[in-house]
């Protein structure tokens, strides 16, 4: 990993609080090799099975009333597993702004951008929106350089590249017979 051995890549601390006690134990402890590997290619099949699913009731109900719903029921599972795991009283001291922003955040990305996605599923079908999709890591990167300074390695930039030329090569039009 990247940042194996090093500080997280954010300058946040964890988000509840914790003892020190604790804090040094989980530090303590190495994480399995490859495991963010492992979760990035999880979330990518979760990601393509929940697509294929949603597919249906897309069509049926509309992009913007079937993200409504997954929010609605998302949230509820949220706060039953804050519930769970003991985090509502951390959940509840947390500063007003950040809640703020934690919940502008999910308003950008959660409503408008699930609702593109959907909306583009209705439009393009799963396929070629999960194929247009493969872009967020080249879009993203291109925003951090802009936003943030952030300065790419030629690994980087290449395989920015293969992703660009492997989607121009799929959704480019095919000649005919």
């Amino acid at each position: 990993s990247r940042h194996a051995g090093r500080q997280a890549p954010f300058p946040y601390p964890y988000p509840f609080p914790m003892s020190p006690r604790r804090r040094a134990r989980m530090r303590a402890v190495p994480a399995p090799p490859l495991l963010g590997e492992a979760a990035c290619l999880a979330a990518a099949a979760i990601w393509a099975v929940s697509v294929e699913l949603f597919r249906v009731p897309i069509e049926r109900w509309g992009a913007a009333t079937v993200n409504l719903g997954k929010s609605l029921v998302a949230s509820a599972l949220l706060v039953a597993a804050a519930a769970a795991t003991g985090a509502l009283p951390a959940l509840a001291a947390t500063p007003g702004r950040d809640l703020a922003i934690l919940a502008l955040s999910g308003l950008v990305g959660i409503s408008l951008g699930d609702t593109a996605l959907f909306g583009a599923v209705a439009r393009l079908g799963v396929h070629r929106t999960m194929l247009l999709q493969t872009l967020a890591p080249v879009v993203t990167s291109l925003v951090a350089v802009a936003t943030t300074g952030e300065r790419l390695s030629g690994r980087e930039l290449a395989g920015g590249l293969v992703i660009l030329a492997g989607v121009a090569v799929v959704v480019a039009p095919r000649p005919g017979p």
